[in-house]
């Protein structure tokens, strides 16, 4: 299958046409030389969101290799599923965040994967350079109320009680894990 744009209407193009469940894709770039940098405004689509296709990013561009910078605030990649290799590439600046939570302090989310999240891709990484890729995960609200804490690789947040009658905010969930649940204000009186 042959088409062409920019990076985001590719990807966007791998997810909605298929004429099998295992089509293959080969994304290459052909940007002038002293522009090869792509600058992130926000999320790029999900490679393979629905489909387990062959996909191969190559960031060769005639010598010129592709700089995608996502300014601090955009991962680069996830990576749902299928058969991925991203080669000849620099991924910049790229990075996820998660806030602190509420008022009543559950634990921060999870930040994963600021370059290339890989959910269940077989991923091939080749000739790619990580440059100032930061992942930072959600922390509780600093002088909050019955804190609970964020959930690590593979496990659950945190629950949280009530602290003076008032309710708590369950944690974070981590990779294959939930968020913890908030408990509610104690309406007993003793």
């Amino acid at each position: 299958t042959s088409s062409s744009g920019d990076l985001r209407g590719c990807l966007h193009y791998i997810n909605t046409t298929t004429i099998s469940a295992t089509d293959t894709f080969t994304i290459t770039f052909n940007i002038p030389s002293g522009s090869e940098t792509i600058s992130l405004g926000q999320m790029l689509p999900i490679v393979n969101l629905a489909n387990t296709n062959t996909v191969t990013i190559d960031g060769t561009n005639g010598g010129d290799q592709i700089i995608i910078d996502g300014g601090g605030a955009f991962r680069s990649f996830f990576i749902r599923q299928g058969t991925v290799t991203v080669e000849n590439i620099t991924l910049s600046n790229t990075g996820v965040a998660r806030d602190a939570s509420g008022f009543t302090s559950g634990g921060g989310g999870m930040g994963a994967g600021a370059g290339i999240f890989n959910d269940e891709a077989a991923l091939t990484v080749d000739n790619v350079t990580f440059q100032s890729c930061i992942a930072t995960g959600g922390i509780s609200r600093v002088g909050g109320i019955g804190c609970a804490g964020g959930g690590g690789l593979g496990g659950n947040g945190g629950t949280r009680g009530t602290a003076n009658g008032l309710s708590g905010g369950g944690g974070g969930g981590g990779i294959g894990g939930n968020g913890g649940n908030g408990a509610t204000a104690d309406a007993t009186s003793g």
